[in-house]
């Protein structure tokens, strides 16, 4: 009977045991999500609370396309050009292009953690940009960043490299000054570069495309701009590269013989600057660029013979 009852005895040990332990597994994971659920709460609130902020940066919106539509008594998720993660309710697009929007950029658009497209242009946004949008692991999921037509001015950041996703910046037909960062050939999943038409000056990073850097890059734009110097010799290495527009600058030396490499090239433009010497006469032999469309040496010093290869660029590819 002892025996009986010792067996009786850890039978209910153990069954309690393995109560306590199912009890227990379901407590911790009733407070994981009671923690994740928290912190969700937490970011929502951010993200409306950064969008009031960039609401309240806005110094004139003439058509009152925030005005009257950006208020508490709403979900922000249904707010004029934002979208939300219908899961989570966090911001992943803000698209306030073509409002007539006058202000700043504030500091706080950088918290937006789960914001994918970014699209400010055609506005009349002022100020520089906060430079450290993309530091402290902010803005990890941003593609796109177009801040193009408006009045921003001040250096372009060089922390734009610690937004890895980016694959199209646009900050054209602004007032930005400085140099253009080296840290920008960092974003290796860029695909389109627009700085056109800025205050830009200095030289052109000359590893903008070495140690693979850039190799997804189609577009290039930096036209109507400062910038001097000799065009990279690297630039040859960014073979993806689709249309390149260094016009209305100051470039000078001669045109590098290694842009023949870039075999998806359709458009080169190299007008209005200070190239001189003359155009590499094999330009387009080695089967060199196949698919060029459209090239513009026009308003330079070069000189000496047009290279007869200019004949072997082919554009009947598709």
């Amino acid at each position: 009977m002892a025996f009986v009852g010792f067996l009786f005895s850890h039978t209910i040990s153990t069954h309690n045991m393995d109560t306590f332990s199912t009890l227990l597994l379901l407590l911790i994971l009733f407070s994981c999500v009671s923690l994740s659920a928290a912190h969700n709460i937490t970011q929502i609130k951010s993200d409306e609370s950064i969008l009031h902020a960039l609401k309240s940066h806005i110094t004139s919106d003439p058509f009152n396309m925030l005005k009257n539509n950006w208020t508490s008594g709403t979900s922000f998720c249904t707010w004029r050009g934002v979208t939300c993660d219908s899961r989570r309710s966090r911001v992943t697009k803000l698209n306030i292009s073509d409002m007539g929007l006058e202000g700043s950029i504030p500091q706080e658009i950088g918290n937006l953690s789960s914001l994918a497209y970014l699209d400010m242009s055609g506005n009349s946004f002022h100020g520089r940009l906060p430079k450290d949008i993309c530091s402290h692991n902010n803005l990890q999921r941003l593609k796109l960043l177009n801040l193009s037509s408006n009045k921003l001015q001040g250096d372009i950041p060089s922390s734009l490299y610690q937004c890895p996703q980016l694959e199209i910046i646009d900050f054209s037909r602004n007032s930005f000054g400085g140099y253009v960062p080296a840290q920008i050939s960092n974003i290796t999943l860029l695909k389109e570069l627009d700085l056109g038409v800025n205050n830009l000056r200095g030289r052109l990073p000359k590893d903008i495309c070495s140690h693979n850097n850039l190799q997804r890059l189609k577009l290039l734009s930096l036209r109507w701009n400062k910038l001097e110097g000799d065009i990279p010799l690297s630039l040859g290495q960014c073979t993806q590269l689709e249309r390149i527009d260094l016009s209305f600058n100051n470039f000078g030396g001669n045109v590098p013989r290694e842009i023949g490499n870039i075999t998806q090239l359709k458009e080169l433009h190299l007008d209005q600057n200070n190239l001189k010497g003359r155009l590499p006469k094999d330009i387009c032999s080695h089967n060199n660029l196949q698919r060029l469309k459209l090239l513009d040496l026009s308003e330079n010093k070069l000189e000496g013979d047009i290279p007869l290869s200019l004949g072997q660029c082919c554009h009947d590819r598709p």
